[in-house]
């Protein structure tokens, strides 16, 4: 690990997300914990869409089950944040950016969680982008649970979806908790745009 990433993952336990970055766009109404990573036809994978005004996504901030997570007795495993592409209206093949969590560590972690990406990652401001939860391997007993809303949608320029093997990509009528960071660009820099032209 990185220095770092320990430092932000320091300020992540501690304090939520690091001052020296900025949020760019959230939705923070959140009422209820949804699962994910689990099978016999449940939710395998959610997704949040997101429209970025910055031109450097540094991290994204999401709320797992407040007081732990209850239903994670099995340890082993590892759950995945990325930030994927938009193909078409779901989360595409292309992962920009991502970090893991052993299932070990995640159950140890304060609520509210910053997770920086493990890559410098530039996205192209006005273009749809995913945050995507996901975790292997999927088990029926134990999964993580992260706060969403199912009432006031507060970032209506954003969808959610969720994923079965059966069905597919499925809309979502709820919304995630999250919020995007950003770190400002030094002045002339010249950057390349992932995830389009």
């Amino acid at each position: 690990m990185s220095k770092k990433t320990f430092i932000l993952l320091f300020f992540a336990t501690f304090a939520g997300y690091l001052n020296a970055s900025e949020i760019d766009v959230s939705q923070t109404n959140a009422n209820f914990d949804q699962a994910f990573g689990r099978t016999n036809g449940s939710i395998e994978i959610l997704a949040q869409s997101f429209v970025p005004s910055q031109v450097i996504f540094s991290g994204v901030v999401f709320w797992k089950r407040p007081n732990g997570d209850a239903a994670m007795d099995d340890l082993s495993g590892t759950i995945a944040i990325k930030i994927k592409n938009d193909d078409s209206g779901v989360p595409g093949e292309q992962t920009l950016a991502e970090y893991f969590y052993p299932v070990s560590v995640w159950t140890n972690l304060e609520n509210k969680v910053y997770t920086n990406v493990n890559v410098t990652c530039h996205v192209r401001p006005g273009t749809k982008y995913w945050i995507v939860f996901e975790k292997t391997p999927l088990s029926k007993f134990s999964y993580p649970q992260i706060r969403a809303n199912n009432s006031t949608n507060t970032y209506p320029a954003g969808e959610a979806k969720y994923y079965t093997k059966a069905a597919g990509w499925v809309k979502w009528n709820y919304a995630i908790y999250f919020k995007t960071l950003w770190d400002p660009l030094p002045s002339g820099t010249i950057i390349t745009i992932a995830g389009g032209q």
